[in-house]
């Protein structure tokens, strides 16, 4: 029986590549933009009393990891998975941003922290697609909205450009 070893796991070459391009630090987007990976913004539960709840009831003082906290009001790049809200011909001012494909059409209901509302910036459109991807680059906000209770919508970026 072989066991488990995180040292076999992450020896090589090939372990190493995906962890440059998994793990934000490894590499920056442009300046003044900062780059964020969703893995940093879904981990950890809003709610832990209600861990997988797609829209959990509103805690008093939720505990926002620190990085979260930090990129607050900041610039970001961020890839994921869009869908769009509003279709007029054939842009959008409004759509969300979603931590893969899967949650956004075939897979389960993404939980409060794995998607993020996006609106464009004053005069700006965009084209994105249902299940299409793509690079949100704008200013992050927690901004929680809560309707009876319930945590409807955790994150918003006002976008610049989407690529």
């Amino acid at each position: 029986m072989m066991r488990f070893s995180l040292r076999r796991l992450f020896s090589g070459a090939v372990p190493a590549v995906v962890l440059a391009l998994a793990w934000p630090a490894a590499a920056q987007a442009p300046e003044p933009y900062k780059k964020v990976d969703f893995f940093l913004l879904q981990n950890y539960d809003y709610n832990p009393k209600e861990k997988w709840e797609p829209t959990p009831r509103k805690v008093d003082k939720p505990a926002f990891p620190p990085f979260v906290k930090s990129v607050d009001g900041q610039k970001i790049a961020i890839y994921g998975a869009t869908m769009p809200l509003n279709y007029k011909s054939g842009v959008v001012t409004e759509f969300l941003l979603g931590v893969s494909v899967d949650t956004c059409e075939y897979g389960g209901t993404p939980r409060i922290n794995e998607w993020i509302a996006v609106t464009m910036a004053a005069g700006k459109k965009t084209q994105v697609y249902a299940g299409g991807e793509g690079w949100v680059r704008g200013v992050f906000h927690i901004n929680e909205l809560v309707e009876n209770g319930k945590v409807v919508r955790l994150y918003t970026i006002d976008a610049d450009s989407v690529k």
